[in-house]
């Protein structure tokens, strides 16, 4: 995918707009970004000819022309963009959000734990880094590779155009649109305060990065937010039957749209579990620390340029696996700083280790 790739589509004639925009990400040792998937952003009609925006996509260059694009094509103003709505704060769907406070009077609103991981990952990338490292050494990371972590880690900030103001949302929040009104869930687990808007009017559901129609969003273990981020977002899963939502089309944040969101959330929840099990034998296999289960995972892909994300799922599921009482976890001492290894627990048969 490149730059040219945008695309603007009616999704919902006459009332939403997804905003398709290619990804950049940092690139390899060698240097630069380049393009991997897409992320979208979604312009629903609003109320006596204002709009609302839900996630806004990467700060870059991509991400300016890309809204200059549904600018043009749309003709919106900074004085008809009401309100802009975050799914959760990850980059990819929150960068441009200070753009849109430079260019706009639109009000911003995020998740209460959602805005505080934001400021803790945007707010000083100095302060951010430090802590990321300090994390990463805990989990094994070895000196070697600390140049390149931080290279990826403040190349990831550049895509955040940090705003001042976001206001907080949660489940008793509406957003009014042409018609009736958007409807908030929360729904943590990918981030502690990911939130999908359901606009039963239209019967259709804003999904963010909950459900996604070819992948599955990625669950990792941060130095701030919840300890135990994948039996969180399993339960998320598990009780979303309890809504309404079965006969709702999906509108993801990254791919196209689909139908039986029930069906997706119960993939999505197999792949987890199955995802941790997939852990639990790389410990079998004599992988002890979430780093060296990370090198193996890149290494298997043939690219080094997120090993810092898969870092930190294999935090997530290692922790998920120690808290569940199938692996123990040792701290073990190394020079100044003490790391985690996980091994088996011994109540689980030989006959689990595949």
């Amino acid at each position: 995918m490149t730059e040219s790739e945008i695309k603007l589509k009616e999704v919902v004639k006459g009332k939403v707009w997804r905003l398709k925009m290619p990804m950049e990400i940092a690139g390899t040792t060698e240097g630069g970004v380049r393009f991997s998937g897409s992320v979208n952003s979604y312009i629903v009609k609003g109320r006596r000819n204002n709009w609302v925006i839900i996630d806004t996509g990467f700060y870059n260059e991509t991400g300016k022309n890309a809204w200059n694009i549904a600018i043009k094509e749309l003709g919106l103003t900074p004085d008809t963009i009401e309100t802009v709505i975050l799914t959760h704060y990850h980059s990819d769907h929150s960068g441009m959000s200070g753009w849109f406070e430079e260019w706009t009077h639109a009000s911003v609103y995020m998740h209460i734990l959602d805005i505080q991981s934001y400021y803790h990952e945007w707010d000083s990338m100095d302060e951010n880094v430090r802590c990321i490292m300090e994390q990463l050494r805990m989990y094994g990371m070895t000196g070697d590779w600390e140049k390149e972590v931080r290279r990826q880690s403040y190349l990831r900030g550049a895509f955040v155009k940090k705003r001042q103001k976001i206001l907080a949302m949660d489940e008793n929040s509406r957003f009014p649109v042409c018609t009736g009104e958007l409807r908030v869930l929360h729904v943590p687990g990918h981030t502690d305060g990911q939130c999908i808007l359901i606009w039963p009017e239209e019967q259709v559901m804003f999904s963010g990065d909950l459900l996604l129609p070819a992948s599955f969003a990625p669950i990792g273990l941060h130095f701030f937010g919840d300890g135990n981020p994948v039996k969180t977002a399993v339960h998320t899963l598990s009780v979303l039957p309890e809504y309404d939502i079965s006969q709702l089309t999906v509108l993801p944040g990254h791919g196209w749209a689909f139908e039986r969101p029930l069906d997706r959330a119960q993939d999505t929840r197999n792949h987890y579990l199955k995802k941790a099990d997939a852990y639990y034998q790389k410990c079998c296999m004599g992988f002890h620390s979430a780093w060296e289960i990370a090198l193996e995972y890149v290494r298997e892909r043939g690219d080094t340029s997120g090993v810092r994300s898969v870092m930190w799922e294999s935090m997530a599921y290692l922790e998920y696996l120690y808290q569940h009482g199938q692996v123990s976890r040792k701290a073990v001492k190394e020079g100044v700083q003490p790391r985690f290894m996980y091994y088996p627990a011994n109540h689980r048969k030989d006959a689990d280790c595949v």
